[in-house]
């Protein structure tokens, strides 16, 4: 049997799911006032601020959504207002541990907390979108992180992935590195093993902002190159369109980006094509 649908009556509703009611909403970071098992004024106030930022219908009763998105977590995205509560300060420790800065952690999902989460995100070989979901809180719940092994493969170093302002790839991105040169290889040999030139690799997100400056249109704010998760490459002897339709097989659920003097690839873990 579920649980009562709370709303304002009068009398008003009263009851240990009341204050059920009461102590998850003000852990979730929104004051339904005193905790006292009655289903007032202030507690349809923090039903209505809650769902607002949980992304429900706004309208202070506590129903079957609204008590599942208090029982579990939420999607933790960038809104306005920004979600607040004890999820993101639960959100914001677990990405500190793994070592990424998100900022004090002051409960409150801002962009510091968006550039932490897509990093980590890139970190672990998951979509970068910023957005703290399912697959993002499994992540951050397992014991899994960044692997700190020095990429290598048989035909590609890391210093091919040095940014051109002179910054190392950082080490929290070494796997994502790693399963790029895997890839590539996998296209090496597919390619009859020609030599495959690293035109551009990792960027820093200083040396990406000033590319962005240059050519806001063409240079993506969230590249896949922040992450070491990305590659412009070269092929001697093959045309771009040639490199293109091999990649567009080897790289079949990574991103492929056609120019016409070389071809973008990438590991982010889902399919994109341009």
């Amino acid at each position: 049997m579920g649980k009562r649908l709370l709303k304002l009556t009068s009398p008003m509703m009263k009851g240990d799911d009341v204050k059920e009611f009461q102590t998850l909403v003000n852990a979730k970071g929104y004051s339904p006032g005193k905790i006292d098992g009655v289903y007032g004024n202030n507690s349809v106030s923090a039903c209505k601020a809650f769902q607002k930022a949980s992304g429900l219908s706004v309208d202070g009763m506590c129903g079957d959504r609204t008590w599942a998105a208090l029982e579990g977590r939420r999607t933790l995205k960038k809104t306005s207002p920004l979600m607040s509560g004890a999820d993101v300060k639960e959100f914001q420790t677990k990405v500190r541990e793994k070592g990424f800065d998100a900022g004090a952690i002051d409960g409150k999902y801002g962009d510091k907390c968006v550039a932490a989460c897509q990093a980590f995100q890139g970190a672990m070989g998951l979509s970068i979108d910023g957005i703290c979901g399912k697959n993002t809180w499994a992540a951050l719940d397992s014991d899994g992180k960044p692997s700190l092994e020095k990429p290598h493969s048989a035909h590609f170093k890391l210093e091919e992935w040095r940014c051109n302002d002179g910054q190392d790839v950082p080490v929290q991105y070494y796997g994502n590195l790693q399963r790029l040169m895997d890839k590539l290889e996998e296209l090496r040999a597919y390619i009859g093993n020609k030599p495959i030139t690293i035109a551009s690799g990792y960027r820093s997100p200083e040396y990406n902002e000033m590319l962005r400056k240059k050519d806001p249109n063409g240079v993506a704010k969230n590249s896949q190159h922040l992450y070491a998760t990305a590659a412009d490459i070269k092929v001697a002897g093959m045309k771009p369109s040639e490199v293109q339709k091999a990649a567009d097989k080897i790289f079949a659920d990574g991103g492929m980006g056609k120019y016409s003097s070389f071809t973008h690839v990438d590991v982010r873990g889902h399919r994109a094509r341009w």
